[in-house]
């Protein structure tokens, strides 16, 4: 019966911690997908359970690769992990690959970016870090209390100049001893001497709870010393002290298990457990899952207890977040507010380096007259209704077979354009002939676009930049009009 299987399950070591309720949940969820049978005493199998038993032998999890495509050349430029793609790559995020910055169009099968354009938002670092402990960045600390201090103790030397640097411009300096908040206009820098899962905890508890007092998003971000809270505005440094100071250690982890249940932060891991329990096929498409869905319906499964503990367990320290906060409470750890200071400066510098122009540059025009220039349309002609195929380099814009110019253009077939639409294709390519072309091969490029776009007399790269730039806010807003 169920009892055995929950002794020989629980006799493992792994799960040596495993209560009955919990092993109880799992079996009715899987009965409710129909993997097994069990109605509150007797455990059988179904005809899904040897399926489910071979898909799931490794608990590696399934992770496939995702093609990235240049959307000016239609081409390959690489491959991310789906892990990344799932929590970075929404439309307008921004990454590096090759050597430059490029920006989210379109998720899906394959990722289709385009080159970002000149812009003062900055690519951040994504992915997994070394995490440094609590001991070490805490030692970090104290080297900085003795450097501040003065004193003929030799200290690492890159220290000695960060706290001479920060000493110089009047500030205080951050130690194992002091925590300093600083506010700019878009982010408060919390310096800490935490660690880096430390950090990670408490930021993710500050950062809701002032979400909830100030009535507005706060974005979270953190290192190994520093905490950054996104705000739209800036906001007092005493209330975020008030508000860090009011966290009750004895409440860490409830509170963390409450936040993460409705944060994008477990969107991957939740997809992975959710595969893991057999409630999403491998080929699911995660892209065109709602989270918020998702998590309405797995709310109240085991697997959703599953995923939280996961993310605690790989990436938070709900322990040393309790002492700390508790050091804060007692008064062993102080805090301070500043102005941003150079310390702070220096954490984020890294973090928005921008590698290179991010114009789009004269190799991606390229790229993008190449494809147009191959691409094949379909040509009618208004006159005598004589339709032909060809490229764009290779047509002309006569028919052939009565001479009129009124030859209408369009990517795909002609049989469901409407009237208008073809009449106003047609009178594009009579006026400007092959370059209404390759307008009009531009992906989501229409008459009514193709028209803006001509209507502005441009030559050369300017042209190709609007003919990208409209294929681009096609990739972004079709799915709310195809």
């Amino acid at each position: 019966g169920e009892r055995e299987m929950y002794e020989l399950v629980h006799g493992a070591t792994p799960f040596h911690d495993l209560e009955w309720h919990t092993f109880e949940g799992v079996l009715r969820q899987l009965h409710g997908q129909r993997i097994l049978w069990y109605d509150g005493d007797t455990v059988n199998r179904k005809r899904k359970s040897r399926q489910y038993f071979l898909d799931n032998i490794s608990m590696i999890p399934d992770e496939k690769n995702v093609d990235v495509v240049d959307m000016s050349g239609n081409q390959q430029i690489g491959t991310l992990d789906e892990s990344f793609v799932v929590d970075y790559c929404e439309p307008g995020a921004r990454f590096i690959m090759r050597g430059r910055t490029w920006e989210v169009v379109e998720r899906g099968e394959t990722l289709k970016v385009a080159p970002a354009g000149r812009t003062s938002m900055t690519p951040d670092w994504s992915g997994e870090e070394i995490p440094v402990p609590f001991e070490v960045a805490q030692e970090v600390g104290a080297m900085r209390r003795r450097a501040a201090a003065g004193g003929t103790e030799r200290i690492d030397s890159v220290i000695e100049e960060q706290v001479r640097q920060q000493q110089t411009e009047g500030f205080a300096v951050p130690t194992d001893r002091l925590l300093t908040v600083e506010v700019g206009e878009e982010t408060v820098y919390i310096t800490t001497h935490y660690g880096t899962r430390t950090n990670e905890t408490v930021g993710r508890i500050l950062a809701s709870l002032l979400a909830q007092r100030l009535g507005q998003n706060v974005g979270m971000d953190s290192d190994s010393y520093r905490i950054y809270l996104r705000i739209a505005r800036p906001i007092p440094a005493e209330l975020v002290q008030e508000v860090l100071g009011s966290i009750e250690p004895d409440n860490v982890e409830a509170l963390l298990r409450v936040i993460l249940r409705r944060s994008s932060f477990i969107r991957w891991e939740l997809i992975k457990v959710a595969r893991k329990f057999g409630v999403l096929s491998k080929d699911a498409d995660p892209y065109l899952l709602s989270l918020g869905a998702l998590m309405d319906v797995f709310s109240d499964m085991p697997m959703m207890e599953e995923v939280i503990d996961r993310v605690i367990w790989q990436k938070m320290d709900i322990g040393h977040a309790m002492q700390a906060l508790q050091e804060l409470r007692d008064g062993t750890l102080e805090m301070q507010a500043q102005h941003v200071s150079p310390m702070s400066r220096q954490g984020e510098a890294p973090r928005g380096e921008v590698l290179r122009p991010g114009d789009v540059d004269a190799a991606v025009l390229r790229s993008l007259e190449q494809r147009l220039m191959k691409a094949r349309v379909t040509l009618r002609c208004m006159n005598c209704s004589h339709e032909w195929h060809s490229t764009v380099k290779r047509a002309t814009s006569e028919c052939p077979r009565c001479g009129s110019r009124m030859v209408a253009v369009a990517r795909g077939s002609l049989d469901n354009r409407r009237h208008d639409e073809l009449v106003k294709s047609a009178s594009l390519v009579a006026e400007y002939g092959r370059q209404a072309m390759m307008v009009l091969a531009g992906y989501g490029v229409g008459p009514r676009t193709a028209s803006r776009i001509l209507g502005r007399q441009l030559e050369g790269n300017a042209l190709l930049k609007e003919i990208l730039q409209a294929e681009i806010t096609y990739s972004r807003t079709k799915q709310f009009w195809d």
